[in-house]
């Protein structure tokens, strides 16, 4: 990197880009939502028999809805939000940047749905953590799928988002996968922001066309901070 940029900072091998970590945080979170999710699920369906919704009725409620999408993204944010705690806000705003864009396509989906969900569930822990009464981040988790789940507004299902025993056990898969992903990735990696490109001068951006110069002989590729991961 010396030899190619004298003229720039070193960046360490163990440099990551935003782009790069989140890539790997979403891949470590997929495998936790998939690990953990089927007893969400069961937790969740048991509710629903609970109020007196038959087989066909859930299969068809739940049918609605990406449920296992909204689970994704509330794993998603359960790890999120402990980003500023171990980064800067330049370096924050980066990663929260690089999820919003990386999310939904990580659940092969078109749409911001999921990133959408991850941002007011971010925002509720936010609020819930400076309030007066401090709640369980996965409680507020379980509460906001709940309401994406249209719970509430459902005559059969409104008690649930009352029910503090089920949303304490609908949280407990969620409280189980906690990993405290971002302080184990910072102890081992350095975030690298690449700097923005500069500007294109003017002048010679309109200079008439050099000769064509001898072909120049291709650099060595680099090696990706992304293969370090």
């Amino acid at each position: 990197m010396r030899v190619i940029f004298p003229f720039r900072e070193h960046v360490p091998d163990n440099a990551v880009t935003p782009q790069e970590a989140v890539a790997s945080f979403l891949g470590t979170m997929a495998s936790t939502a998939a690990r953990t999710s089927a007893l969400w699920r069961q937790k969740l369906d048991l509710g629903l028999e609970d109020c007196a919704m038959d087989y066909d009725a859930r299969r068809s409620f739940l049918g609605i809805y990406p449920v296992e999408d909204f689970y994704f993204a509330g794993v998603v944010a359960l790890e999120a939000v402990r980003i500023r705690q171990v980064y800067t806000p330049d370096e924050a705003d980066a990663l929260f940047g690089e999820i919003g864009d990386q999310l939904d396509r990580a659940a092969n989906r078109g749409d911001r749905v999921l990133s959408d969900l991850l941002f007011d569930i971010i925002g509720r822990i936010d609020i819930a953590v400076g309030a007066t009464l401090q709640k369980m981040p996965y409680d507020i988790v379980t509460k906001t799928i709940l309401r994406q789940l249209d719970i509430h507004r459902n005559e059969a299902t409104k008690d649930l988002m009352k029910d503090k025993a089920f949303r304490h056990s609908l949280g407990e898969p969620l409280a189980m996968g906690i990993q405290n992903w971002w302080a184990a990735f910072a102890a081992k990696f350095v975030l690298y922001i690449p700097p923005e490109p500069e500007p294109e001068d003017m002048e010679t951006s309109y200079a008439s066309p050099l000769p064509m110069a001898a072909p120049m002989r291709s650099r060595r590729r680099l090696k990706r901070a992304a293969e370090f991961i």
